[in-house]
């Protein structure tokens, strides 16, 4: 996606995260996500200093495939420097519930704070939606999480925050885990939950929690396993979820497809990100 040096060509945004704070939700279903202007007032004036009092960090790591599917008619694709698992984000969260949002009512998003490590953010943090600034899920992702994270030493800023998720993502990355139990991607074999959940504890000895897919029109009622979801407390070792979080289906009942990744031929919608050379402040991008 964008170089380093392309991204740089952004740096100098200062965007205000009350004017950004659309939400992707845990499913990414696209008929669940909404523009900031909806909800921003509702998660502002239950902003307070007890929005930072929260239990432990869920690191949400998506599939990148599955993704796309969710997406529907809007234009997905994933480049080829991405081949495994993607970032969605490090998320505060109470026990038991969701989390806190929006913590900071006049937060900024500093790019030139992430400008360091922009290979890794677009290797491993890749926004897939083609027609979307790049730099527009990570803004999303600081304004919604990140600044309810700045009460801990490793996430006090940008650059901390995003660096750190990326560190924590290298270490439980879930591919390799998946793979040494024999869970790979595959169109024709099926898996279980059991199976999957079953991998990831002996490998990470952590229970995760999964989110799955429901492709709506098919006829199968096919399954798509989606996300991959890890809790942390706040010195950043793992520990298992919430029993509330562990007990929740999240869908993932039955056979589940790990669905291979595709690329598409045609890359010219895709080039948007890559020749992005002007700065866009968070309130002008296009809503998901």
């Amino acid at each position: 996606m964008c170089s380093l040096t392309l991204l740089i060509a952004v740096i100098g945004l200062s965007a205000r995260c009350e004017a950004f704070s659309q939400r992707w939700t845990e499913t990414f279903d696209a008929n669940d996500i909404f523009p900031c202007a909806h909800k921003s007032k509702i998660l502002h004036e239950a902003s307070n200093d007890g929005d930072l009092d929260w239990t432990y960090f869920t690191l949400s790591m998506s599939w990148p495939e599955t993704f796309c599917l969710t997406q529907g008619s809007k234009q997905c694709e994933i480049p080829e420097d991405v081949s495994s698992w993607s970032i969605h984000g490090l998320w505060p969260s109470y026990d038991p519930g969701e989390g806190p949002e929006s913590c900071d009512k006049k937060a900024v998003f500093d790019s030139s704070k992430v400008a360091l490590i922009a290979d890794d953010l677009n290797k491993y943090w890749p926004n897939l939606l083609v027609k979307e600034p790049h730099f527009s899920f990570w803004c999303h992702e600081w304004c919604t999480h990140g600044t309810c994270a700045t009460n801990v030493s490793y996430t006090y800023n940008e650059y901390y925050y995003f660096r750190e998720t990326i560190d924590l993502f290298k270490e439980y990355n879930p591919y390799s885990a998946l793979s040494k139990y024999g869970i790979t991607p595959s169109n024709t074999t099926y898996y279980t939950a059991e199976n999957i959940t079953i991998a990831i504890e002996k490998e990470f000895h952590v229970m995760p929690t999964l989110v799955c897919y429901h492709k709506q029109g098919d006829a199968s009622d096919q399954v798509y396993l989606h996300e991959i979801h890890m809790c942390l407390n706040k010195a950043m070792n793992t520990e298992n979820c919430s029993t509330e979080k562990l007990n929740a289906s999240y869908s993932c009942d039955g056979k589940i497809i790990y669905p291979p990744i595709t690329r598409s031929d045609k890359k010219a919608g895709f080039q948007i990100h890559q020749f992005l050379t002007k700065s866009t402040v968070c309130s002008n991008a296009s809503i998901w």
